[in-house]
């Protein structure tokens, strides 16, 4: 197996030949400490890992030596752990959001350092994205968590703040998979090591929505095409009452010891697959965020 195998092969929840070896992130001073001044991609490869996770390219302005500004108007600052926080935000009030202009999500740009790493390793490393979901980067447009939670008595100005976000991430996840990416990583931070960071309320009211229209409306469909498709039990319940069969096993019928019914069989199978077609129709935008979110592709 290449390193892309063994990866793909987990999420899949298959048994790969081999623990799959990968990490999130990985900080510059542990690169420069093992291997010195190299290459984020170096260090990849020099240490056999299994994937490599990739970012989009974006513009940011230097402020001083540990602030910098971003596309989205957000005020970075650099810690004493060398890692960057949110400061400041753009977002303070429905008056700023009604004018806010969110970053362009189909930049030319914005796909660089992912073609790199496709043209680098596709087919032998797992290319991984990490992209984000509505939540985190709402905070990080209000400046802060605390901002954030004390507007959760105007839902309306949190929602529409949550879908200016997941406007720009879901259409990102979409780009980042027609870029050649291989494993598609959204999640954002619900919880800190004392516990939640809302209450379940709001849980359900302002993070929810984002995950359930993709995650539970997909797995509706998964249902729905696996029953659909069942055979052996609904073949044992229904036998010697015909009138109780359903169509996959209806379908086993028209196909006799020395005889097949090709022209019924085929109408019959015609027949068999035009609900799975409307449902999947009917939810297709659904199916296709799911596939985003869950990070399978191909």
């Amino acid at each position: 197996m290449t390193g892309l195998e063994p990866i793909l092969t987990a999420l899949k929840r298959g048994q790969p030949d081999r623990v799959p070896l990968w990490e999130l992130l990985i900080d510059r001073r542990a690169i420069e400490a093992l291997h010195g001044n190299i290459s984020y991609e170096e260090f990849v490869e020099r240490e056999g890992l299994d994937g490599i996770t990739v970012f989009p390219n974006s513009k940011k302005w230097r402020l001083d030596s540990d602030t910098y500004k971003d596309e989205w108007g957000i005020i970075w600052r650099i810690g004493a752990d060398g890692l960057t926080y949110p400061h400041e935000g753009p977002i303070k009030s429905e008056k700023d959001l009604d004018t806010f202009q969110a970053p362009d999500p189909d930049a030319e740009y914005r796909f660089e350092a992912v073609k790199e790493a496709v043209k680098r390793f596709k087919g032998e490393k797992a290319i991984v994205f990490l992209g984000h979901e509505a939540f985190e980067y709402s905070w990080y447009l209000m400046g802060g968590m605390e901002n954030l939670f004390m507007n959760y008595g105007n839902p309306d100005f949190i929602k529409r703040l949550a879908e200016v976000a997941w406007s720009y991430q879901g259409r990102l996840l979409d780009n980042m998979a027609q870029a050649g990416v291989d494993v598609l990583l959204t999640g954002d931070d619900f919880a800190g090591t004392k516990g939640p960071l809302m209450s379940p309320r709001h849980f359900q009211e302002f993070v929810l929505p984002y995950l359930q229209k993709s995650v539970f409306v997909t797995a509706g469909v998964f249902i729905f095409i696996d029953t659909w498709n069942d055979f052996l039990w609904p073949m044992v319940v229904t036998m010697g009452h015909p009138e109780l069969m359903t169509m996959p096993v209806g379908l086993a019928f028209f196909s006799q010891s020395y005889v097949t019914y090709w022209g019924a069989s085929m109408a019959m199978a015609t027949l068999f697959t035009v609900p799975v077609v409307v449902v999947y129709l009917f939810f297709q935008r659904y199916f296709v965020e799911f596939i985003a979110l869950s990070g399978l592709k191909g």
